[in-house]
């Protein structure tokens, strides 16, 4: 299996403060009841993480596993928009070679859960939410050359850097 990396702009803060204990109490537990209500009461805020549509009162028929991490996969859909990917996507094998240990952690976020059971978005394995070296410009500085060298452009490419500026956004 292949690993494709998704990046997208993601409310940290709201998260931080609505979901991640829910999410960590249910990934403890392996319970999903906690995850069944947030995605009740914010329904209309949220989202199917397959393809971005908005979710409506048939909406546990979407799951494929009904497991926590699914479940928790649709709950996250609040605090950012599924279509909006931004990641680096299939190239992330080649690039991340070139990436140093800062730069890697700020682009794969933040682990969260029990050490048994973390969180797996999407099943592709690693962080939710921007970790700490995210928020850092001196953890992302180095992107776009490294990208740029990987691509064999020349450094300073527009699109390195808007990778590297809504990283820091999000």
């Amino acid at each position: 299996m292949s690993f494709s990396h998704k990046a997208f702009a993601f409310s940290s803060e709201s998260f931080a403060e609505e979901l991640a204990p829910l999410l960590s109490q249910s990934l403890a537990s392996r319970s999903t009841s906690l995850l069944e209500a947030f995605i009740e009461r914010h329904i209309s805020a949220c989202s199917c993480p397959y393809d971005g549509e908005p979710l409506g009162p048939e909406w546990r028929e979407l799951l494929e596993m009904g497991t926590t991490q699914e479940l928790a996969d649709f709950a996250l859909t609040k605090y950012y928009e599924p279509t909006e990917d931004f990641g680096l996507g299939e190239a992330w094998g080649q690039v991340e070679a070139t990436l140093l240990a800062p730069q890697r952690a700020a682009l794969l976020g933040t682990a969260l859960g029990p050490p048994d059971n973390l969180f797996d978005p999407g099943l592709q394995g690693r962080g939710a939410a921007p970790g700490r070296e995210a928020r850092s410009c001196a953890a992302l500085d180095g992107l776009p050359l490294a990208i740029e060298r990987w691509r064999g452009a020349d450094p300073g490419g527009a699109s390195s850097h808007a990778l590297a500026q809504r990283l820091l956004d999000a």
